[in-house]
């Protein structure tokens, strides 16, 4: 039977923010009703994509302590196939900086599906070389546009891809206007009002720095909103800070601010200043890939933005506040005039996914792209041969000196009990039933709740509505990821 409309299967990895998880959002919602989304992610923030209306599960990173390094690629490699068979992927679209072993063995085992990798710019000088031995194993690649794409020096800068505007939730979503919006955030309209969204590691210290930005905005008269809820109750004492719990996404309340004070991410800008609101962007220097030092001074250097050098410290913080509030007027009619000259990038990246998915006839890779794919694999089963005659432990300790501080995982597959959660097993109820025997739950679940999947105890995440046979698909792929003592419907109430 032909599908109504093609399906398209959004992966992203898990990163260490929002980033990944927003831009795939955009472009579902670009894709609206032209095609069936769904998002898997690497991310415990994945509910806020369900919340958006598209379907969406969750894939525990290798960063979870719940099975051997050595192992998490097979399993994610069986949960992308089972779940592209599932969706009936027509397309699959990866988001991240480094795409996994996994992922490219899945794209072996789906020759029919078109794989697509969404690659954003704007690298650190030098970093990331190993992802791009991966570029073999997709039929595309997207470049998502970047406001300072001038100061891009990284190894992407002139690697050969599909490049398109900037994308923003702002190129799909109307945001309220000021005064429903201050008013369903708590804020009076009425009064000038910043916001401060800093992400971890901002100038080393981001109570210090948000302590600094507050000061002079509190000294200016100034209504004050964060998204740290630190600031708040830091030991500095800042009364009447706002702070905005799981306001997401942060794009349909942008009208409420006058000023925001953030760091220099790639989502943060792209909506920030695409809003046209003045902003001083404090970079985050403690990315692994991403060069917010570059972008911040380089929008900066364009007048569109003020920028707080790292070396700079909490006084440089101050001024750089400061100079915005002085500067408010030229800031705004900068970064507007920037932003009409770049938008559109989830449309952008909407159309490439639907035309791929309309036209692909199957992987049929050139004689260059397979000598790339051997070797890739030649010299990643090399490597995965090493690791396991040296053991977890010590490849653990190499991967830290090599890449800095990573979770140790089990040595082995641990021990489970499959609790099956009513929402799976009422639907599903071929399950025989056991019985308890001690061992740490895995809990099978549809819920996207965010203390399920930042708990302690191992998550099944099943796509919620699932198929029967997907459901017993993924209990014998996690009979293969531990070893399973028991399977039993939960017996909670």
């Amino acid at each position: 039977m032909t599908k109504e409309r093609p399906s398209i299967l959004l992966i992203t990895s898990n990163g260490t923010g929002m980033g990944h998880l927003t831009r795939q959002t955009a472009v579902a919602r670009a894709v609206g009703e032209r095609a069936d989304c769904v998002v898997l992610s690497l991310s415990s923030g994945i509910s806020v994509v369900e919340s958006q209306g598209i379907r969406a599960e969750y894939l525990p990173s290798y960063q979870r302590p719940w099975m051997p390094r050595q192992e998490w690629n097979s399993y994610l490699s069986d949960r992308i196939v089972a779940l592209a068979h599932e969706v009936e992927a027509d397309v699959i679209a990866f988001d991240g900086v480094a795409p996994y072993r996994g992922l490219a063995h899945a794209r072996h085992r789906l020759p029919h599906i078109a794989f697509v990798w969404f690659r954003r710019g704007m690298w650190r000088v030098g970093r990331n070389s190993g992802a791009l031995r991966t570029e073999p194993f997709f039929d595309l690649i997207i470049e998502p546009g970047d406001f300072a794409q001038r100061a891009d020096h990284g190894l992407t800068a002139n690697r050969s891809s599909r490049a398109i505007e900037p994308v923003s939730l702002l190129d799909v979503i109307e945001p309220r206007t000021r005064d429903a919006a201050s008013k369903a955030l708590g804020l009076d309209a009425a009064l000038p009002t910043a916001l401060i969204s800093l992400g971890s590691g901002a100038i080393g210290d981001d109570a210090a720095a948000a302590t600094a930005a507050a000061d002079v905005l509190r000294t200016a008269g100034w209504q004050i909103a964060t998204t740290k809820a630190a600031l708040a109750t830091s030991e500095h004492g800042l009364e009447g800070v706002h702070v905005l719990r799981d306001v997401y996404p942060l794009a349909e309340f942008v009208n409420a601010f006058d000023l925001v004070i953030s760091s220099a991410g790639y989502n943060a800008v792209h909506e920030f200043i695409a809003a046209g609101i003045p902003t001083v962007l404090i970079p985050n220097t403690h990315t692994s890939t991403d060069d917010q030092v570059a972008r911040a001074r380089t929008l900066a250097d364009d007048g569109v933005a003020i920028w707080v050098d790292p070396a700079a410290g909490s006084a440089g913080v101050a001024a750089a506040v400061t100079q915005a509030l002085d500067s408010r007027v030229e800031l705004t009619a900068s970064s507007q005039a920037l932003a009409a000259q770049h938008h559109g990038g989830a449309q952008d990246a909407a159309a490439l996914l639907l035309d791929l998915a309309a036209t692909y006839t199957g992987d049929a890779p050139d004689p260059r792209r397979r000598i790339a794919r051997s070797r890739f694999w030649a010299r990643s089963n090399a490597t995965g041969t090493a690791l396991k005659v040296i053991g977890p432990t010590a490849a653990d300790n190499l991967r830290r000196r090599r890449r800095g501080k990573l979770a140790l995982g089990p040595i082995k597959p641990i021990d489970v009990d499959l609790v099956i959660d009513a929402d799976v097993a009422i639907e599903h109820d071929s399950v025989s039933a056991g019985a308890p025997t001690g061992a740490p739950i895995a809990r099978v679940t549809s819920s996207l709740d965010r203390a399920i999947l930042r708990g302690d105890d191992p998550v099944e995440h099943v796509l919620r509505g699932a198929s029967r046979s997907y459901v017993e698909e993924r209990l014998a792929i996690a009979a293969r990821a531990y070893r399973v003592k028991s399977t039993y419907p939960s017996r909670r109430t």
